[in-house]
Order: C-alpha cells, then structure tokens, then sequence
C-alpha cells in the first residue's frame, strides 16, 4: 500500500512538471537529487529563465553533476547553446549561466533539455552523488520534501 500510493504521488509529481524542465528534474531525481521546486521561466513575467531549487544539504552532490555538465558543454565543438549552468546557494537552485550574455528563453529552456539529456547519458552514477532518494510530497506546484 505505501509503495503503490509513493509511486502513484511519483506519478503526480511528473505530470505535473512544465515541460521544458521537466526531463531535468527527472534526471536529478533519478540521481538521486531532492528537488525542491522548479519552473521553465516566462516571458514578460517572472523568471526569464529556467531554475530547479534543490534540497541544500544536496548542493555539494549538484555541483559535481553541473561541473561534469559543463566539461561536456566546454568540449562541444557545437557552438549553438554553449550555455554553461551554475549554482546558487541562497536559495540552492541550478540556473544557467548567462555570463553576461543576451540568450533568449528559448535557448535557455534547450540548454535544460540538453543538460537532462547529458544526464540521461551517464553510464554510471559517480560515487560521490550516489544516494537513495526520499519520500516526495506535492503540494500544490511546488514540491517538498
């Protein structure tokens, strides 16, 4: 009973992601990574750009995965969204790095469903981000933990 109702709130919480970062929060999760909440970003309101807050004690795990992320951005001879991403600490959210640059949201949201692709891609899970995800709860369209 209490797997079957984990996996059908599992369910609720994917279907409930925006659909530009949505493959990233599913590989963050899938690595075990407690995210918090997260949003595609919006033109004229909002963040004009994607985020995904992640669990603080988790930070230190999410800098290594944006770290071998951004080595496969740096070693692409694919100019097109040489979008690095970053780390914030307050709150612990995953963003793109704009490094002062003018993307639109557009790549912005591609530079998201390229790093969940990388993501998906890893043959392993490097020892340093192994761990086994928690219980998740949705309320409302954030997600807590």
């Amino acid at each position: 009973m209490i797997k079957e109702e984990t996996e059908r709130t599992e369910r609720n919480i994917i279907k409930s992601l925006k659909p530009k970062v949505k493959s990233l929060v599913i590989e963050l999760r899938r690595l075990g990574i407690e995210t918090v909440w997260s949003c595609q970003g919006y033109t004229g309101w909002g963040n004009n750009f994607p985020w995904i807050c992640v669990a603080i004690k988790d930070l230190d795990r999410v800098k290594i995965i944006v770290n071998l992320y951004n080595k496969t951005v740096e070693q692409s001879k694919e100019e097109k969204n040489r979008i690095f991403w970053t780390i914030l600490n307050s709150p612990a959210a995953l963003i793109p790095n704009m490094q002062g640059k003018n993307f639109s949201l557009e790549e912005l949201q591609e530079s998201a469903l390229n790093f969940a692709e990388t993501l998906k891609e890893l043959n392993y899970v490097p020892e340093e981000i192994k761990h086994e995800p928690q219980n998740r709860i949705l309320l409302g369209s954030f997600f807590y933990f």
